[in-house]
């Protein structure tokens, strides 16, 4: 979200070319259906799975079961916080639309919208982006496979990796159209 969002102010100082956006809270929903989605989406068997799939050794390491455990419960306990209730009310009522139609009026010379297969925190069905859907430099991309982790697989760094590439290459693919 705040990739997108950036992307649709004006600056002489920054301009992006390429906008990355996946796994995005798009729909609108309480914080407590938001933070459903997200566990139901990667929860701490799922996304121990999508970190071991990355076979990163220094990653297995750092977030292995003891850790990722801890990381769960301050998690829990951080949803206590104000400024934690303020970013879940902002994330679960994200005006996705009207940020992605910023962004198109912005230099961006691509924007990829991306979301990952069975996934409950970016809906696909939302898809109503206000008309901007037609722009030529906005990509839907749904990412599909045997390792499919859901929202979770986004914490296999390799995974990660290969969407951030495949906007870059879409990017490469219309510049020379």
């Amino acid at each position: 979200l705040t990739v997108v969002g950036l992307a649709g102010v004006l600056s002489d100082r920054w301009q992006p070319r390429v906008v990355n956006s996946d796994e995005a809270p798009n729909a609108q929903r309480t914080p407590g259906e938001l933070q459903s989605d997200f566990l139901g989406s990667g929860g701490f068997g799922i996304q121990r799975r999508a970190i071991v799939d990355a076979n990163v050794p220094a990653i297995n390491q750092a977030l292995n079961w003891p850790r990722l455990s801890r990381d769960y419960i301050q998690f829990g306990v951080g949803t206590l916080i104000a400024e934690n209730k303020a970013l879940a009310d902002g994330m679960a009522t994200p005006e996705f639309n009207r940020l992605v139609g910023k962004a198109l009026a912005g230099p961006a010379e691509l924007i990829k919208i991306g979301n990952v297969d069975e996934s409950l925190v970016f809906q696909a069905e939302v898809d109503d982006l206000d008309g901007v859907h037609a722009d030529e430099r906005l990509n839907r991309v749904t990412y599909t496979s045997a390792e499919n982790r859901k929202h979770a697989t986004g914490d296999n760094i390799a995974a990660h990796a290969l969407m951030y590439k495949q906007a870059l290459e879409l990017h490469q693919q219309a510049s020379q159209a």
